[in-house]
């Protein structure tokens, strides 16, 4: 076997079962065999996966720092205020994962502090303030890989040459433009339902077949939505006996799922308020009209899929319902309404 061969074997496995967006798959290992052709292997890259959640960013980063056999560090973005946060944590992190980083000499009368290998992902990169993100540019700078940090007056220089940063976001707009410019952005796309149908299968071999497109089209096409409804499926099944489509309505109702396309009731809620209006809806005024949903998940969870299901129009003007979303609107709450009473709530 050549080396060739062999780095292409390690790639293709540390992949091995990922479904969906290939073509961004494609590019990643293709840098990948790259990395591994040097010695010691060298990523040139920096990632930034931009896309809603659920689209596998997180997992596709931990595969990339396990083809590359990296420890993988994980961070929210949301939780870092400061670069000196930053790497408090950061080195909390490496600590608990029985790794440490060493003195290095000094620069500038600086003591340099140098971190191990590893591949540090950081999720909602977006969070981070301007002053963290420009904090960050020098670290991911060929000629560079360092950081100069100040605590009460005293400043360290944090070398990273050996460091993999990774970036996931779900609000690419968000971010400097600077700090963009040194990334490579990879797109993730939205799952389609054979997808979810492969992963459901790779997943639960045993899970009748009758269910795996029930289940993937009731998940909202969300991996870890479908791999839930595929177990409760199973269990129901296993527990009662009964077929498959009888099970999967019970799961359904346990779950709050109103439709076979995955609508909860928070989603009616939504079409509710643009059926009463008649007439394009304000965000501000549709998200009060929305009580007890948090607006995040309005904006998040909710909305895209209307739309994505086409129920929802934006307009200039606002929110509106379309004729697609007032007809499954209407089914739906008639097949309610023929519930037994402790069924509708």
């Amino acid at each position: 076997m050549t080396a060739a061969t062999d780095i292409r074997a390690r790639v293709d496995e540390a992949f091995e079962g990922f479904v969906g967006n290939t073509p961004a798959v494609y590019a990643i290992k293709r840098s990948l065999r790259v990395a591994l052709s040097h010695t010691p292997p060298r990523m040139d890259r920096v990632f930034l996966f931009v896309g809603g959640p659920s689209l596998g960013k997180t997992t596709i980063a931990k595969r990339t720092a396990g083809a590359l056999g990296l420890p993988f560090l994980q961070l929210d973005g949301t939780a870092i205020k400061t670069r000196e946060q930053l790497f408090d944590a950061l080195e909390d992190m490496l600590t608990d994962s029985g790794l440490q980083t060493k003195k290095a000499g000094e620069r500038s009368g600086m003591p340099m502090i140098e971190y191990p290998p590893c591949a540090i992902f950081i999720d909602e990169i977006h969070a981070l303030g301007s002053s963290v993100q420009n904090a960050l540019l020098t670290a991911l700078e060929a000629n560079d890989r360092s950081v100069v940090l100040s605590r009460a007056g005293v400043r360290r220089v944090a070398l990273v040459s050996h460091v993999l940063f990774m970036f996931a976001t779900t609000k690419q707009s968000l971010l400097d433009d600077a700090f963009r410019s040194r990334c490579t952005e990879v797109i993730l796309q939205p799952y389609s339902q054979s997808e979810i149908e492969e992963m459901v299968k790779l997943r639960f071999a045993d899970l009748p077949a009758e269910a795996v497109p029930l289940v993937a089209r009731a998940s909202r096409l969300v991996p870890r939505r479908a791999f839930m409804l595929a177990r409760d499926v199973s269990e129901e099944i296993a527990d009662t006996g009964k077929p498959v489509d009888t099970c999967f309505a019970h799961v359904m109702y346990g779950l709050g799922i109103v439709s076979r396309n995955g609508l909860t009731h928070d989603d009616l809620a939504y079409l509710d308020v643009l059926v009463k209006e008649r007439r394009p809806v304000g965000e501000r005024v549709l998200i009060a009209s929305l009580e007890g949903i948090e607006s995040e998940r309005v904006r998040d969870e909710i909305e895209p899929y209307l739309k994505r299901l086409c129920y929802i129009q934006l307009t200039k003007d606002g929110r509106l319902i379309t004729p697609d979303g007032l007809d499954a609107h209407t089914r739906i709450k008639a097949r309610l309404a023929e519930l037994p009473l402790e069924m509708q709530a």
